[in-house]
């Protein structure tokens, strides 16, 4: 990667020769204060975001765009064109659209700008380090300059909450704003110690890092400053709003990811791969990414803290990051010309356990979630039967629904793939193969039983499956006058009759009571309704039950 050196004078001191592959910190007075820590401005980056996604490949995927003409050294962020926009070597501002078509901007009035933002007015503004101007360009290429008291090697820029944009200034060590007509206004404060990147809170004030400070800067519109330190802050880099509602730092000398609350609590996490971070920033996902300048790979932190790192042979010393609407972040590749694409939100993974359950022409699908919903919530499941492709979808409730249009006597497999915003995953493996048919038929049978002179005895009614089914069956029964009467030659009673997966033959229990009264036989019916996942059969739907009289052995009534 190049050197990159600075001469001239402001403020009484000569800029520094800024060694971005070692990130070598020199001090120099200005004002009393060292400073000396330009190396690092190429570590920012502006977070913007949002929008659709639109990506179908897999979380972490890489993509790489070369172009010998961009010299990607620092920040990039998302244009309102659907583009990202980069700084690109001294005097060019780049541009790349999601497909990988690169424009290069080249203006004298661009000088050494080091990071890049989107202003309220749709153009981007970007610090002229080398010139002490704040400079915006527009989406057609139109670029201008404006100075102002007391601006003195700006550094980083990002937008306000109050419709201006802010910048830090190294050279004065202040934090400076400027109006979308150029109106610069200056706040200094003894807490500021080489402040680099800068971004608006979630509080409505905006926040910054003190590099040298190893502090954590922040800074109302009105212009009154706080200062917080804490553990692990180490060189602090950059900085981003997170989902979580805290600013996410990077620092970069002791390796680790920083979080601080708008209250100034601060926590410290660290992981595989972080080594050397630098700019960072919110993604898609809900996760903040960064990139590793050191091993050439990018980070990506859960607001609980888990770290994964993703890497790609042709990432050469990354720089800065931002996400688009495409379901990824850019990255600036500074050590090989490049701007690379990493996914951050991709399909879900395949459904598991699927369960096909056979019934008349159909058959019911179960499933499980998938593994992972690649970064993006689950809103349809789709399944496909086999032979025939039949179909049934989910949009919500347990996750189940149901094929119909099959044959029966045919066998079936079935697979379900999950979709979300980004797209549609893998298809799951099929389901054990289930072969539709004809419902089975509860049929209850007639019986007899004799009477008796006293007291109670118990018939049970036969009833019958006509064949062994894979899920449960039942049937509601109710006893009903006919010549007998309930209540004085048997018990009213109803209840539900209920067969296990496999069983084909029950009984249901009907009281008689039993009397001296002379009187021939007599009968009373069983009747059987709402049947579950069967037909009712027999005559009437009904079993005839005969109470004998007198007292004899019962006997089959047919």
């Amino acid at each position: 990667m190049r050197e990159q050196g600075f001469t001239g004078a402001v403020g009484g001191g000569a800029r520094p020769t800024v060694r971005l592959a070692g990130l070598k910190l020199r001090s120099w007075r200005g004002r009393g204060v060292a400073v000396g820590v330009l190396a690092l401005i190429a570590s920012l980056c502006a977070t913007v975001g949002g929008g659709s996604l639109a990506s179908a490949v897999p979380v972490g995927t890489i993509s790489l765009y070369t172009n010998p003409d961009i010299q990607p050294y620092s920040a990039i962020t998302f244009g309102p064109d659907g583009a990202l926009w980069f700084v690109s070597g001294d005097h060019s501002i780049g541009r790349i659209t999601t497909g990988g078509t690169i424009t290069n901007y080249t203006d004298p009035a661009i000088s050494s700008p080091n990071d890049l933002t989107l202003g309220p007015d749709g153009a981007f503004w970007f610090p002229n380090y080398g010139s002490n101007s704040i400079g915006r360009i527009t989406t057609s290429g139109v670029v201008s300059t404006y100075t102002g008291p007391g601006v003195s090697w700006p550094a980083a820029i990002t937008s306000g909450p109050d419709g201006a944009i802010w910048f830090t200034n190294l050279g004065l060590e202040s934090i400076g704003r400027i109006t979308t007509s150029g109106t610069v206004s200056i706040f200094t404060d003894p807490s500021i110690n080489a402040p680099l990147g800068i971004t608006s809170g979630p509080d409505g004030a905006l926040w910054f890092v003190n590099v040298l400070g190893n502090s954590i800067g922040r800074i109302t519109t009105s212009g009154v400053f706080s200062n917080y330190t804490g553990p692990g802050i180490k060189r602090p880099v950059a900085l981003a709003s997170g989902p979580d509602g805290a600013l996410w730092f990077t620092n970069y000398d002791n390796a680790s990811i920083g979080r601080i609350t708008v209250a100034g609590t601060v926590s410290n996490f660290t992981g595989p791969g972080v080594n050397g971070p630098r700019a960072i920033e919110s993604g898609p996902d809900g996760a903040l990414w960064f990139v590793n300048y050191w091993n050439s790979s990018i980070g990506r932190i859960t607001t609980a803290g888990g770290v994964s790192n993703f890497s790609d042979p042709g990432i050469s010393n990354p720089v800065g990051i931002a996400s688009a609407d495409d379901g990824a972040l850019w990255f600036t590749s500074a050590g090989n010309h490049a701007i690379g694409r990493v996914v951050a939100v991709g399909p879900p993974a395949a459904p598991q356990v699927v369960v096909g359950v056979a019934g008349p022409s159909q058959a019911t699908v179960s499933w499980s979630a998938p593994p992972d919903d690649g970064g993006s919530a689950i809103t349809a499941y789709n399944v496909t039967a086999s032979p025939g492709g039949a179909t049934c979808a989910w949009s919500s409730g347990p996750l189940a629904c149901t094929v119909n249009g099959l044959t029966n006597g045919t066998s079936y497999t079935f697979t379900v793939t999950a979709t979300n915003a980004v797209g549609t995953g893998p298809a799951s493996g099929p389901s054990a193969a289930v072969m539709p048919d004809s419902l089975p038929v509860v049929t209850p049978a007639g019986t007899a039983i004799a009477e008796g002179d006293s007291g109670a005895s118990v018939v049970n009614i036969p009833v019958t499956l006509s064949k062994p089914w894979p899920v449960a069956v039942s049937a509601s029964w109710s006893t009903a006058d006919f010549q007998a009467t309930g209540g004085s030659d048997f018990v009213a009673a109803s209840g539900t009759v209920t067969f296990a997966p496999g069983e084909t033959s029950k009984t249901v229990p009907v009281t008689i009571t039993g009397d001296t009264t002379n009187e021939s036989d007599e009968q009373f019916l069983v009747t059987f309704t709402d049947g579950v996942n069967a037909t009712i059969g027999g005559p009437y739907q009904s079993s005839f039950v005969t109470i004998l009289a007198g007292a004899f052995a019962p006997r089959p009534v047919i």
